[in-house]
């Protein structure tokens, strides 16, 4: 059952953590980190673009974010493939983030076939 879902006026979404929590049990309890269930305001990533590129190029992504938690800490993208996680800084815009993709050599190989 997903956080909103439980209908539970103790239960919310704590955004530093990154789950469904009580507030006094979330890292950060501060209202900028933690949403009451009743809010339905849960923090979505709602248009990625470009929606598409090439391994080999580094690009720009630009990340729609709804109901983006207004804190001062660094926010960083995380992407993963084949088992291996690559992280870039990001840096929040009007309405989201945007962040670098890793360059092409960091990036694992794709094995024969797949």
């Amino acid at each position: 059952m997903d956080c909103l879902g439980a209908n539970d006026p103790y239960c919310g979404w704590c955004s530093s953590e990154n789950k469904c929590s009580l507030r006094g049990a979330c890292a950060e309890a501060p209202l900028l980190y933690w949403l009451p269930y009743k809010s339905g305001l849960c923090t979505t990533i709602t248009e990625v673009d470009p929606p598409q590129i090439q391994s080999t190029t580094v690009r720009i992504l630009n990340l729609v974010i709804d109901n983006l938690p207004a804190v001062e800490e660094q926010f960083f993208c995380a992407f993963s493939a084949l088992g291996q996680v690559l992280v870039t800084k990001a840096r929040r815009s009007a309405i989201g983030v945007t962040c670098a993709t890793p360059e092409s050599d960091s990036l694992p190989t794709i094995p024969p076939g797949e």
